[in-house]
């Protein structure tokens, strides 16, 4: 075989192998993500929709507030920790079943609740100072929170007092979901993946798919995602094995948060403007147009159309779609 052909063949099979690392990374020209204007330059760390008109922003600043689907925006609206001496308390995530009761957890262990749809806060108190990243409610009242040092809070009673549970280890937790009471998971850095099926009142160590875990989400006891540094990740049994749904290839970015709205139809966003998306529950991602090179740090819908995307500078994204 001449040198030439020796050349030519070796770039086929490694496009050949690219493709196929890349599982299906197509572009949807259907849908678009059109700029909002907010007015900060500083990052937003999370979004959530109650419906397409009322959304909440959590950012440097505090938490921003629209009832009308965007066009305007109150005042910053920050859910203070009184007994902090720090001048802010920074929100990191968002957490709402419904507009009578959100969550948002931030700096210095602060942990807010609201009960009108994020007019007012109220602090409730934490034995911990450690940044919390993440929370989520299984129902009314069981609730977990999660953060540096390896930190997990959890609430037995709606959220008026809060317990650190033992998760036996040090890491950085980014992400915690639970799909009832007892069953729930934790995603972080160091290769961090627990399980519980007793409330949080032990936690098992999983192998994890990879070193950087940054968002889990699960669908049911068995089906779940994991967004990472690389990739996508699939299990269809609670996370006991995992495998490759999409996969950082060719320089595509590392991804922050994953949502799925429904078994079928799911976001993941991260470095660089990415947002994926799927409509068959991962087996084929499509990437989405955002207009944007900024990192987007977080993703929530309502059903299928109605989304919003945050990230660094002042990056605020509201979802359109063309499609019938």
């Amino acid at each position: 075989m001449t040198t030439l052909k020796r050349t030519v063949l070796i770039l086929a099979v490694s496009f050949a192998i690219a493709g196929a690392l890349a599982l299906n990374i197509l572009r949807d020209d259907q849908a678009t993500w059109e700029a909002q204007t907010v007015e900060t330059s500083r990052n937003l760390y999370s979004v959530h929709l109650y419906d397409p008109e009322n959304i909440l922003l959590a950012m440097f600043e505090g938490i921003k507030r629209t009832d009308d689907g965007g066009k305007s925006w109150p005042e910053d609206l920050q859910p203070s920790n009184p007994d902090n001496e720090a001048p802010e308390d920074i929100p990191r995530s968002i957490f709402s079943k419904n507009s009578s009761s959100t969550w948002v957890v931030g700096r210095n262990g602060m942990i807010a609740h609201s009960s009108d749809g994020g007019s007012l806060w109220e602090h409730r108190s934490t034995e911990t100072h450690a940044t919390l990243r993440d929370i989520h409610f299984a129902d009314s009242r069981h609730g977990w929170a999660v953060g540096h040092q390896g930190t997990i809070l959890h609430t037995t009673d709606g959220g008026d007092i809060w317990h650190e549970q033992d998760s036996g280890i040090e890491s950085r937790i980014n992400s915690v979901f639970f799909t009832d009471k007892a069953t729930g998971w934790v995603a972080g850095y160091d290769g961090l993946l627990l399980r519980t099926t007793d409330g949080g009142e032990n936690w098992k160590r999983l192998e994890a798919p990879a070193e950087q875990l940054e968002s889990i989400h699960f669908t049911d006891s068995k089906t779940g995602w994991l967004a990472t540094h690389n990739g996508i990740m699939y299990t269809e049994n609670g996370g006991k094995d995992w495998e490759v749904q999409y996969r950082e290839m060719l320089g595509l970015p590392q991804l922050f948060d994953i949502y799925f709205s429904d078994d079928h139809h799911g976001w993941a966003v991260g470095h660089n403007g990415i947002i994926l998306h799927t409509e068959d529950g991962g087996n084929s991602w499509n990437r989405q147009h955002t207009g944007t090179e900024e990192n987007i740090r977080s993703i929530h819908f309502v059903g299928k159309k109605d989304g919003w995307a945050v990230g660094d500078n002042g990056t605020v994204l509201k979802y359109s779609d063309s499609s019938d």
